[in-house]
């Protein structure tokens, strides 16, 4: 879903900002692989060890540093791209106009920032009733069924993603 949009708005260089010890980041990378294989583009994982603010900002400095070699940039979480935020304004890089950011997690404060951040959204409510049903089941002496179910998280764009210039190189 996020390379799919990060595509539609021009992106055609995506780097995903990720710790890579956690089993959800490296399951949502190999999504982002076949949807940046599929689009030939490319996607390369950028790790972090945390994941918080100070982080976003650490390696939005490091990139900015490197010359920024992505248009498009997904964090792991909103944090992570609120932090990045902050440091790719304090090196005047336009977003959207040069690179697109996308986080996850869809926090309240995303959508107040001086650039509102684009960012997945989980069905927070849904997901804690099933998590309360589930623990109910599991406390219970009755005989129950172990399941599992799957949740679609939706996309919150916003100002991080207009499309981009045509042209930059």
């Amino acid at each position: 879903m996020v390379l799919e949009h990060l595509i539609s708005v021009g992106a055609t260089r995506v780097g995903y900002i990720a710790p890579d010890d956690y089993g959800v980041t490296r399951a949502r990378y190999r999504g982002a692989k076949r949807a940046a294989d599929a689009a030939g583009i490319s996607l390369e994982w950028v790790p972090i060890q945390a994941m918080d603010v100070a982080a976003g900002v650490e390696v939005g400095q490091r990139l900015v540093r490197s010359g920024l070699p992505f248009d498009g940039l997904a964090t792991a979480n909103d944090l992570v791209g609120i932090g990045l935020l902050r440091a790719l304004r304090e090196a005047k890089v336009p977003v959207p106009g040069e690179v697109a950011v996308v986080g996850y997690d869809d926090l309240d404060r995303s959508q107040d920032l001086p650039i509102p951040l684009t960012s997945v959204r989980q069905p927070k409510e849904e997901l804690g009733a099933l998590a309360l049903e589930m623990l109910i089941s599991e406390r219970s002496r009755e005989p129950h069924r172990h399941s599992s179910r799957v949740l679609l998280p939706e996309l919150a764009p916003r100002a991080s993603t207009a499309p981009l210039r045509v042209g930059r190189s």
